[in-house]
């Protein structure tokens, strides 16, 4: 049986299929590097290795099973870098965690094919190293993607906060009542009451935020001590490619902005 943290985690990054939500595959997608497809990155036709591995997984990681070496928090400048004016919730990459896994390949540093644990044809051949190792070419995604997305690089000042406190901070890790007046520091609220489902905080569909949770709900993410937490997974699902850039809704006519903005 799936551990019940370990499931709810799976959830909420979109590996774990619900009754009545469909989630198009990631094979044959840009997530899909794996030789069948274009373009091919490690030399393998496995498409899970290049983040997950069953065995060997770094356990310190945010992410389940994570099969990569995450990049430090430090190494990156971050949006509160540019003051306080437009930012009121304090941003901590270390705190809900799950970006610096996204990091691990957006950041157009490391290379796509680095794993801890490397597949093998061979029976009993186990291919571990605690350093990573590339499985083919060591290319990174900078090599070949345009700028700016999906290289984010090591500055990102002049991308929306990630590892930030939602709503500008305040909120406890718990159910919130609907019309508990979430507010950003100009008590003013300006942001969705999130919604308490099966011991996690979502935003809800765009008009009933306080709705049932469908496959178009926002997650927030537990920080250790800041509480609820903006990530990248926030707003992108690594396995749905249906709305574009893996996000977990349509933006058609800015509905996952508004999603948590009251505008």
């Amino acid at each position: 049986m799936v551990n019940l943290k370990i499931k709810r985690s799976l959830f909420a990054l979109g590996l774990v299929s619900v009754p009545g939500i469909a989630l198009a595959t990631i094979i044959g997608s840009k997530h899909d590097l794996s030789t069948s497809n274009t373009p091919a990155v490690g030399g393998t036709e496995e498409v899970c290795v290049f983040c997950h591995t069953p065995h060997g997984s770094d356990t310190s990681a945010p992410a389940p099973l994570w099969n990569k070496v995450l990049p430090t928090a430090a190494s990156f400048t971050t949006y509160d870098a540019l003051g306080t004016a437009t930012l009121d919730g304090q941003i901590n990459l270390t705190e809900g965690g799950i970006s610096l896994a996204c990091l691990s390949c957006h950041d157009g540093t490391a290379a796509m094919d680095l794993v801890l644990n490397a597949p093998t044809v061979t029976q009993g051949v186990y291919r571990y190293d605690v350093n990573g190792a590339n499985l083919s070419t060591g290319v990174t995604m900078a090599s070949f993607a345009p700028a700016p997305v999906p290289v984010l690089e090591k500055d990102l000042r002049n991308d929306h906060p990630v590892g930030v406190q939602y709503a500008g901070g305040g909120l406890n890790w718990a159910p919130i009542q609907a019309g508990n007046n979430v507010i950003d520091s100009a008590n003013d609220k300006q942001f969705v009451d999130p919604i308490w489902d099966n011991n996690r905080l979502w935003i809800g569909d765009v008009g009933t935020p306080n709705g049932v949770i469908g496959d178009e709900g926002l997650p927030l993410y537990k920080g250790a001590t800041l509480g609820p937490m903006v990530e990248c997974a926030t707003c992108h699902n690594p396995h749905k490619t249906d709305n574009g850039s893996f996000l977990r809704r349509s933006n058609a006519a800015s509905a996952l902005c508004r999603a948590c903005h009251l505008k």
